[in-house]
């Protein structure tokens, strides 16, 4: 129990010092990656702020990257529509007036497949899989 006593202050404070506002969420538009709806490169959205007036929108590409790209959108009327420019994690930072703004990373998926990866794969797969029948059939034959 004295372990406890002493973890909760640390607990706290961290919780304070690093913790977002409580009520406040992003409302993304047409994102729910648990039913496979997520952002497409090149496709609008509308990107609002639940429990605050959203002031601007910071998107970061590739965050925590040495090749991140940051783009800054001042919404009107709590809104910001947002048009992905590239496929990868995206961090959005949506300031509303705090000090720290409400913060959700989400995945954007490319406009359409490349069916060049497609037939990489496919080819790999031939040579992984040949291999290995020729290893054992050389294998298996020499008696």
């Amino acid at each position: 129990m004295s372990s406890l006593r002493k973890f909760l202050p640390i607990l706290v404070a961290c919780l304070l010092t690093f913790g977002t506002a409580v009520g406040q969420k992003l409302k993304l538009e047409g994102y729910d990656p648990e039913h496979g709806k997520f952002f497409r490169e090149g496709q609008p959205t509308t990107i609002s702020l639940e429990g605050a007036t959203m002031t601007k929108l910071v998107v970061t590409y590739r965050p925590a990257s040495k090749v991140s790209d940051e783009d800054t959108l001042e919404a009107t009327d709590g809104k910001v529509t947002w048009t992905p420019k590239a496929a990868g994690l995206v961090q959005l930072d949506a300031y509303y007036g705090a000090k720290k703004p409400v913060t959700d990373v989400v995945s954007v998926r490319f406009a359409h497949w490349f069916t060049f990866g497609l037939v990489v794969m496919v080819v790999a797969g031939v040579l992984l899989f040949g291999g290995a029948f020729v290893s054992i059939r050389a294998l298996l034959s020499r008696e």
